[in-house]
């Protein structure tokens, strides 16, 4: 079955992921990350966004995206086949050099950003590349700290931390240094989507009492509805079906029934998942 196509919403926030196709390279050398960055600064240009945090590591990248006017799946497919016609006239080759899914998450509430930060950071170090987020040049973090941003919008990516640029840059610089990113790390990356997940969960349910009935395995009509909802939603998105089995505490062939099933436009899984979609921003 194919996944339906999303709505993205101006304002939002989107995490993007992007890989070599079989985890191959898609970043040789410098030259190869230099022209992607170049990219990226000309496409915001043509295709106006706000870039709030990156990094490019050799066989995939990290964008923090907030939309402006213009789709972020728009903007992505030039970004990306603007960089394989380069990747491709270099190395003499054909074909994609990017796997067939683009990974676009939502971004709507403080804490994950703040983790998400983290975790893009400190990319390169789980990579062993560095030992310091400081020490790596293809990532946002250095646009950051030395206060000359060249496509990171630095001003915005603080904003989203607190209105006040001196605090924002003082827990930017504490969740970096400290003890709340070592807290973070320990967690391997399909733990942090369960947990993202979970405060996704909260969101929709609107009470606790909710929450609790689809975490319990309530078996009434109304939590079903809202649980196959969440569970169409969030497949649709990007999370794979073991996540969103760990995550509900069910199996991963219900889960697997459930996603094979159609979802008609109108639908309470459509206006369910047009609604988390649009509520909840930064």
């Amino acid at each position: 079955m194919g996944r339906k196509s999303r709505n993205y919403f101006s304002g939002a926030i989107y995490h993007i992921i992007k890989r070599g196709n079989n985890k191959t390279y898609i970043f040789n050398d410098q030259l190869d990350k230099s022209m992607f960055y170049g990219i990226l600064n000309k496409t915001k240009l043509e295709m106006p966004f706000k870039l709030l945090y990156f990094v490019l590591m050799d066989n995939h990248y990290h964008l923090l995206v907030e939309m402006m006017d213009i789709s972020i799946d728009k903007i992505m497919r030039s970004i990306n086949l603007a960089y394989s016609k380069y990747f491709n006239k270099k190395y003499n080759r054909t074909g994609t050099i990017f796997d067939g899914r683009l990974s676009i998450r939502d971004v709507n509430n403080r804490e994950y950003y703040l983790k998400l930060i983290c975790y893009i950071a400190f990319n390169p170090v789980k990579a062993n590349l560095v030992k310091n987020p400081n020490e790596y040049k293809w990532g946002a973090h250095l646009e950051i700290v030395n206060k000359r941003s060249i496509i990171v919008d630095r001003k915005e990516m603080l904003k989203k931390i607190s209105n006040s640029s001196s605090s924002a840059m003082t827990i930017y610089k504490d969740i970096i240094n400290n003890s709340y990113i070592n807290k973070y790390e320990k967690l391997s990356l399909e733990d942090k989507h369960i947990e993202e997940l979970d405060v996704f969960i909260k969101e929709l349910s609107n009470s606790s009492n909710v929450y609790n009935k689809i975490k319990n395995k309530n078996r009434s009509k109304k939590i079903i509805e809202i649980k196959n909802a969440f569970i169409m939603e969030y497949f649709k998105r990007g999370y794979s079906i073991k996540e969103i089995a760990l995550c509900l505490n069910m199996s991963v062939r219900s889960i697997r029934l459930i996603t094979g099933k159609s979802c008609a436009p109108g639908t309470k899984t459509e206006i369910l998942g047009n609604a988390a979609s649009k509520d909840s921003r930064l």
